[in-house]
């Protein structure tokens, strides 16, 4: 094992760090979050089982006969693990053991799978992340507004961003009606439901406004004392 290392434990490196790259280009294609897709266990071990597959091919491909990449010189190596890194995948895509019409194997139906597997985990990881981001986002919102007449302010910020997108004034006024209701019926502050609201709506928005509520709070803080904002 160690000798093994010692003479093939830089391409398994580079094999390994090839196999990863392309899977998180892929996967991200779908999920669009890197941070769900590195924290998924799933992941990880679908790219330890790529990475022994295209390590095998490397090998197969730098046999003692095989002049393939030779045209790249000093850079062959290199140019191998991207060949096996792409075949590889383009076989497990596709390979199929048949006899007469009937699949005996069928490796690209099961990578298939695996892979549909990986997407489902990385996608609940991803949208648990999204929540989770969305309530730290309105928590912040609210706490950002205490300083002031939290409601109205908010109010306001609600129907600006709501009337934002495609709702008529209309459907925002009965919209903003059945949030007054629901905080009578939770006895919570209406504000903290107008300020989930407006994260759910669009969670960059509102950390701005968070943020820029943040700023004026700070400012009328370091101000002298007999001063006001008009001057």
């Amino acid at each position: 094992m160690l000798e093994f290392l010692r003479s093939n434990g830089l391409f398994a490196a580079g094999i390994a760090a090839a196999t990863l790259l392309y899977l998180l280009i892929d996967f991200f294609a779908v999920v669009k979050n890197f941070a769900s897709i590195l924290k998924a266990p799933s992941f990880w071990f679908f790219w330890f089982l790529i990475s022994v597959l295209n390590f095998l091919a490397f090998k197969a491909l730098n046999g003692p006969s095989s002049s393939l990449g030779e045209q790249f010189g000093n850079a062959r190596e290199l140019a191998l693990i991207v060949f096996s890194t792409l075949g590889t995948v383009a076989i497990l895509q596709s390979f199929a053991l048949k006899i007469g019409d009937r699949k005996i194997v069928d490796v690209s139906t099961v990578i298939e799978n695996f892979r549909a597997t990986v997407l489902e985990d990385i996608s609940r990881r991803a949208a648990s992340s999204q929540r989770e981001f969305t309530s730290r986002t309105a928590n912040r919102l609210f706490d950002a507004f205490k300083g002031k007449p939290a409601e109205p302010a908010l109010r306001n910020e609600f129907v600006r961003v709501m009337t934002f997108g495609d709702r008529n004034a209309g459907q925002v006024k009965e919209e903003l009606a059945q949030i007054s209701v629901e905080a009578d019926t939770l006895q919570v502050p209406l504000a903290m439901l107008l300020a989930q609201r407006i994260a759910k709506a669009d969670v960059g928005e509102a950390g701005r406004l968070a943020r820029e509520a943040g700023r004026l709070l700070d400012q009328r803080t370091d101000m002298p004392a007999g001063t006001n904002s008009i001057g």
